[in-house]
């Protein structure tokens, strides 16, 4: 007798691991499947997909928090972009911007472009001048962040940094000019001559 109630018992347990072990690897399989990802990286796999306009819609509650996390900016930054939406962009590059206190030279020129784009040329100067001031080297993107500095602003440096960077083209002599006109037109007459 005592030999069935012991097998019972034993065949109760292992009734009751097996059980467990099921509602662990079933608890796991849940927990790892791309169904419970979470809005991140549900948005970064719609964004994937091509799915720009939804990707806004599931981070709602990441990108209205006081302090939203930067990953989900960039992932909204890029279907931002994607679908056109400059000042979106505009709003989230910023936003970025003053998360990362503009240590990311490729997100300052990121952001220089799209205020270029949004027509925002005050912020589009102060962003390529940020990249100029701090980008070592010379490349398309730094002759492209000289020319406008020296094309929209007045920015004598700049256009010192641009010739002696990119050489004295008559691309470069035009530049020079019309630099030195707006100078002279505003009265800044004391930079004119470092030009």
């Amino acid at each position: 007798m005592s030999q069935k109630i012991l097998a019972g018992k034993t065949a109760r347990v292992a009734v009751t691991k097996t059980i467990f072990s099921l509602l662990v690897v079933a608890g796991l399989w849940f927990a790892l499947s791309p169904a419970s990802a979470g809005p991140i990286d549900d948005a970064r796999a719609l964004l994937k997909d091509g799915k720009f306009d939804q990707v806004d819609t599931v981070l709602k509650e990441q990108l209205a928090s006081p302090e939203p996390p930067a990953e989900a900016l960039v992932i909204s930054l890029d279907a931002a972009m994607a679908q056109g939406k400059v000042i979106t962009a505009q709003r989230r590059v910023t936003t970025l911007l003053k998360i990362t206190a503009n240590a990311d030279l490729d997100l300052v020129y990121r952001g220089a472009q799209i205020s270029q784009q949004a027509g925002e040329r005050r912020m589009a100067l102060s962003r390529y001048l940020t990249y100029v001031r701090k980008q070592k080297g010379s490349d398309e993107r730094m002759r492209h962040a000289l020319e406008y500095l020296v094309a929209e602003g007045k920015f004598p440096t700049e256009y010192k940094k641009y010739v002696s960077l990119l050489g004295t083209s008559d691309n470069a002599w035009n530049m020079g000019v019309a630099l030195v006109k707006r100078l002279v037109v505003d009265q800044e007459t004391t930079a004119a001559p470092d030009v």
